[in-house]
């Protein structure tokens, strides 16, 4: 039927198109203020500097180890900043030689780091980049031992600055001012993350692309590093928000005091190459005489695990922290599979386990619909010589064809739409496993078996150099792996036990090219969701031979009676 064979078309296109968003266009739509200028005193990052080795770097400055579970690094005791960081736990390659660096100081390479301190409009002294602070308490800076940071500005101000760090990726830093001279001193507080260098959307491999996040009172918003270019500038004034570096993987966000409204600044400084920033400052407080202020800000720098994201959503109030993990419009349906695909993994040791056993407890839940469409397939089947014998009947008269098949449908308790519901119920689940597989950090490098060593990366093989027999790296668009091969494969055998609704010649050689289509349209996806596809498809087989032995069995059972 004409009709059927424009659905399929249609779903195929639809699927190419929800998908193939996500590369071409995969970052999310915001719209985004005008510039304001003028609103607040704008915090400007450090001039660029030539660039140097970073370990020359990391020794031009005195400064404090940070040890924790998660995190090792040091921060400087020149500006007070966090500005040398390294994920422990998080590898660049499979090959786990080196282990991911966060953030790196500034006249480095790559320059990534967080900065706090105070702003003054009447010439106060207050600490800038250059300020070398004394280290007054603490050795290490662990999640146990917190380190105190002192300067005095030798105008009646002194300054104390307090980190402390848990056991994942939460900076508290606690400030406190005291004013010994004779007169008030008006002061505003900031907090900023500087870097350059961003990683661009090509670099995300299908899933969020790096951004700029924050919270400014409603949802996560986002902008791209090349829409802040072009404007420049942008800000929002806001109580309770935060801003951040957000990549697909790792985080770094300034989280203000909750109870203070605070001017949320996102600025494109060119001076030689972009320098982005993404930083707070508070409104002016006043300190009299011989009395203190003191304020409270968290720096969230590390790995977007779930669990640990959802923490501190609720625990710390930062509000829709856990969003920059980017599981895209269906949310709804991905947080939910990858959490069960994630508890399921941690029971049985292996992520691609969990996607086979997830795959499984899904085909139970949608058996009674799959079970019904295939009937409704077959008795679709079955009447094809009745449509056949209604075409030549009304010829070309399509109004008095369709009533007549309608009417057909209806006396033969058919409905032709159920046998296509278990393919648009797929696509959903498609995509909220796509994002789960390409955005979570969990199944970062998660290994499956043989020559799957990252679930969330294309299946490295090609039939077109044997598999790596033949020593030639094929193009990306010849990288057809193994796994695609096998979906390809289990598609067709899969085609060729469903029945078939049309005896157009033209529309079954449709049909047939679709494994062949869909094998190359898998060949880029992340490994995990081809392996998902072709367990789906080896079970569907398995589904569909038992329900024809059950139809076998009910219409012999039928004509014994």
């Amino acid at each position: 039927m004409q009709d059927q064979r424009n659905l399929f078309l249609a779903i195929a296109l639809s699927l190419a198109v929800i998908v193939g968003y996500q590369f071409l266009m995969p970052k999310r739509i915001v719209n985004l203020p005008p510039p304001v200028t003028n609103q607040t005193q704008q915090i400007v990052p450090d001039s660029p500097v030539t660039q140097v080795e970073r370990t020359e770097i990391l020794a031009e400055a005195p400064r404090i180890k940070i040890e924790t579970p998660k995190l090792h690094g040091s921060l400087s005791l020149a500006g007070g900043r966090i500005d040398d960081l390294v994920l422990s736990n998080y590898f660049e390659t499979i090959k786990r030689e080196k282990q991911v660096t966060l953030l790196s100081p500034a006249g480095s390479a790559e320059p990534y780091f967080v900065e706090f301190g105070w702003t003054a409009d009447n010439g106060t002294p207050v600490p800038t980049a250059q300020t070398i602070w004394t280290q007054s308490n603490g050795q290490t800076l662990t999640q146990d031992t917190p380190v105190t940071l002192t300067w005095d500005n030798g105008a009646g101000l002194s300054f104390v600055r307090t980190i402390s760090v848990d056991s994942d990726y939460l900076f508290t830093i606690k400030q406190v001012i005291t004013n010994h001279g004779a007169s008030i001193v008006a002061l505003k507080p900031y907090g900023l993350i500087v870097r350059s260098n961003p990683p661009n959307d090509n670099q995300a491999g299908g899933g969020a692309s790096p951004s700029i996040a924050g919270f400014y009172g409603a949802g996560l918003d986002e902008v791209s590093y090349k829409d802040l270019g072009k404007q420049g500038i942008i800000t929002h004034q806001t109580t309770g928000g935060w801003v951040g570096m957000n990549d697909k993987y790792w985080l770094v966000t300034a989280v203000p005091p909750k109870d203070q409204p605070m001017v949320l600044t996102l600025s494109d400084v060119k001076a030689g190459k972009d320098r982005y920033s993404a930083g707070y400052q508070g409104g002016e407080e006043t300190v009299a005489p011989g009395a203190s202020i003191e304020t409270t800000s968290l720096v969230f720098a590390g790995a977007k695990e779930q669990s640990v994201l959802a923490d501190y959503e609720t625990k710390q109030g930062i509000s829709r922290i856990e969003r920059t993990i980017d599981f895209g419009w269906l949310y709804i349906l991905a947080k939910p599979f990858f959490i069960a695909i994630h508890y399921i993994a941690q029971q049985v040791g292996n992520f691609g386990i969990a996607i086979l056993i997830f795959n499984v407890l899904l085909k139970i839940i949608l058996f009674p619909l799959q079970d019904r469409s295939f009937h409704q397939m077959a008795r679709m089947r079955d009447i094809q010589p009745k449509i056949a014998a209604l075409k030549e009947k009304f010829g070309d008269d399509r109004e008095k064809m369709a009533t007549a098949q309608m009417e057909l449908f209806k006396k033969e308790k058919i409905n032709p739409a159920s046998g296509c519901l278990p393919i648009f119920v797929q696509l959903p689940i498609f995509y909220a496993l796509y994002r789960v597989l390409s955005t979570t950090i969990e199944m970062r490098h998660a290994p499956f078996f043989g020559w799957i060593h990252d679930l969330s990366a294309p299946d490295p093989t090609s039939i077109f150099n044997l598999f790596g027999l033949i020593a030639w790296t094929p193009p990306e668009f010849l990288m057809l792996g193994v796994w695609p091969l096998i979906y390809g494969g289990t598609m067709f055998l899969q085609q060729k036990m469903t029945p078939m609704t049309t005896t157009d010649p033209t529309q079954q050689r449709v049909m047939l090219m679709m494994p062949l289509v869909f094998m190359f349209f898998f060949a880029r996806f992340p490994a995990g969701l081809t392996i998902y596809y072709s367990w789906n498809a080896v079970l569907t087989i398995g589904q569909m031979a038992l329900i024809r032995h059950r139809s076998a069995r009910r219409q012999a059972n039928a004509e014994k009676v």
